[in-house]
């Protein structure tokens, strides 16, 4: 999964002196202002335990005390079990509160950002003039930045859920695909345990939430791309797929016969929600897709008091899909339109109520997806904010130049009026 960057701009070096040090204080401002957002007034913002909490506390409790392992629970519609079983071993070391509750949320929200910065960085579009590393760590800064102060990721850090788990497992499955690309593409064989390591995480997100089942979807869109390239490793990449798909199959196996033993569970709280269940379907998926429209670009409101989505994220988001568009025959830019299609598939797909806090959680595999195109776009305008400047310095060059020309050439015109015999 070469990246933009990487496939098209490799020769391309830094200027002496421009960013030599590693990002490292940004992303540290980052991860701290994030915990601090996600992590001040936990007990009493939001101001109490919605009725999911409660039940999820209650169910990882008894997971815990009791030292019962399975991982499906077909009570409340049927809840996958990894991230109760965090919340259970907190719960039990520093005593049931709503704040001991919760912050398990507020730091696997935490700990999404640095992997945002990876991903951002990874997948960074060469958009504008700017140095190559320079157009890496801004798309990563960007990319992790956005996630930060998304209304979306805050919210839902800060509430007792287990789909925040998900975005970790997701994003760290796209950075390991990415290193082990680059790995086989130099010939070195350390590229398929990454693949490897990557199909397990995609295994684990199985236990996470529903909207986890999307993933193989989208990572076999990734395969069938991966393996159309270089035909020369051809045979090592498929090697690698092997290894990854296997061990995303035996680390999902538990879950697998669990449904086989239990189909009834499979589909419960698909049923309840579908849009089939509607008078009119057609209707009911074109009202979603307008409001997922106004959701991304900010013309609503969200929980009724906040912006929908940051009008700053909305307009790196419009310029970033154009950018997207037109580059779309890359590889990691083909991934990240699938990903970000497939993500919003069961909010278009389901009966919502547009008021409800839970809706844009459905949507949640696709938050990641929304940062990086905002990322394309914000340095596509950085670019040319770079590109203006440097128009206005040469314009200013130009115009001392011409001022100096024109004293020189006052000087030589007056010493020749002032000479003997002129």
């Amino acid at each position: 999964m070469s990246t933009p960057v990487d496939s098209q701009d490799e020769p391309r070096r830094v200027r002496p002196g421009a960013l030599r040090c590693e990002p490292l204080v940004g992303v540290t401002l980052l991860v701290i202002m994030a915990f601090g957002m996600r992590v001040i007034a936990l007990d009493t913002l939001p101001a109490s335990l919605s009725f999911d909490e409660g039940v999820d506390g209650l169910d990882a409790l008894l997971l815990v005390q009791s030292g019962w392992l399975t991982p499906f629970l077909p009570n409340n519609f049927g809840r996958e079990t990894l991230f109760m079983y965090i919340q259970g071993l907190l719960l039990q070391a520093i005593g049931p509160s709503a704040f001991s509750l919760r912050f398990a949320s507020a730091v696997v929200g935490t700990l999404t950002i640095p992997l945002m910065y990876v991903v951002g960085r990874q997948m960074a579009l060469n958009v504008s003039d700017l140095p190559v590393r320079l157009t890496r760590v801004l798309g990563g800064l960007l990319a992790a930045g956005g996630l930060t102060v998304c209304y979306w990721h805050i919210f839902f850090s800060r509430q007792a859920l287990r789909a925040i788990l998900l975005l970790p497992l997701l994003l760290s499955v796209v950075w390991l695909l990415g290193r082990a690309d680059r790995m086989l593409d130099r010939g070195d064989r350390g590229g398929w345990s990454r693949l490897t390591l990557a199909g397990v995480l995609l295994g684990v997100s199985q236990y996470v939430y529903l909207a986890a089942r999307l993933l193989p979807l989208l990572f076999l869109v990734w395969t069938l791309v991966w393996l159309s390239g270089d035909v020369r490793r051809r045979a090592s990449r498929a090697v690698g797929g092997v290894l990854f798909w296997g061990g995303a199959l035996i680390t999902a196996l538990p879950l697998v016969v669990y449904f086989v033993n239990n189909p009834h569970a499979f589909g419960t709280r698909t049923a309840a929600i579908a849009v089939s269940t509607t008078g009119s379907p057609t209707e009911t998926v074109a009202a979603n897709l307008w409001h997922l429209i106004v959701l991304h670009f900010g013309f609503g409101s969200w929980l009724v008091r906040w912006p929908s989505l940051d009008p700053v994220i909305g307009l790196g988001l419009a310029v970033g899909l154009v950018v997207g568009i037109q580059r779309w025959r890359s590889r990691s830019t083909l991934l990240v339109l699938a990903w970000l299609s497939l993500g919003w598939l069961p909010v278009l797909l389901s009966r919502q109520d547009w008021d409800a806090t839970t809706t844009v959680l459905r949507g949640i595999v696709a938050w990641p997806s929304v940062g990086l195109v905002a990322a394309w776009g914000w340095s596509v305008l950085i670019g040319l904010a770079h590109r203006m400047c440097d128009l206005k310095r040469f314009t200013r060059e130009l115009s001392i130049a011409a001022a100096a020309t024109r004293t020189h050439d006052n000087g030589q015109v007056a010493g020749r009026a002032g000479a003997p015999g002129t």
